[in-house]
């Protein structure tokens, strides 16, 4: 039995490390080291918004910087992925829950009865400076205090409720 669980505990830390190494780490990014393009982007897209914040994080496998510029304009929050060269990738905004659409409220309403919605974004991929909605990203709280995250496109389809992956067709 011992043999077991000292192999176990040696997997579980070499799986531990290997992730780690895997995955990026996000580093804060103090506004005036923004470069000049990731800034010139977020600008042109967002002109009136005011920039909170920004991490960066290098993609996996590349040398390329990836910046996500947090900005607020008219009291939402708005994440704006920028890669280093300035092409912007997406962009996720704070969206009040009663402005969801009525298909995504009533899967939402049908499918995660148990749970309650705290709040929503809308994310959008955007391609050549013009956004192109993808999906809604819910955060639900069960009354026992778990979280989950439920993405559904604008059908109302689930495209992902946090591991569970579905179609995402539509």
């Amino acid at each position: 039995m011992r043999f077991v669980l000292s192999n176990c505990a040696i997997a579980i830390t070499g799986l531990t490390i290997l992730a780690s190494q895997g995955m990026a780490a996000e580093k804060s990014v103090p506004l005036d080291k923004l470069p000049q393009a990731v800034s010139d982007a977020v600008k042109k897209m967002y002109p009136t918004a005011k920039v909170i914040k920004a991490t960066s994080e290098e993609e996996e496998g590349d040398e390329e910087l990836e910046f996500e510029v947090t900005l607020s304009l008219d009291g939402k929050k708005i994440d704006v992925c920028v890669e280093e060269d300035g092409e912007v990738e997406s962009a996720e905004t704070e969206l009040p829950l009663a402005d969801l659409p009525k298909k995504v409220k009533k899967t939402l309403k049908k499918r995660f009865a148990d749970w309650k919605a705290a709040s929503a974004e809308a994310v959008y991929e955007v391609e050549d400076g013009e956004q192109e909605l993808e999906y809604y990203e819910v955060q639900l709280k069960s009354t026992d205090g778990k979280n989950k995250e439920v993405k559904l496109k604008p059908s109302g389809k689930v495209v992902q409720n946090d591991n569970e992956h579905e179609d995402d067709e539509d």
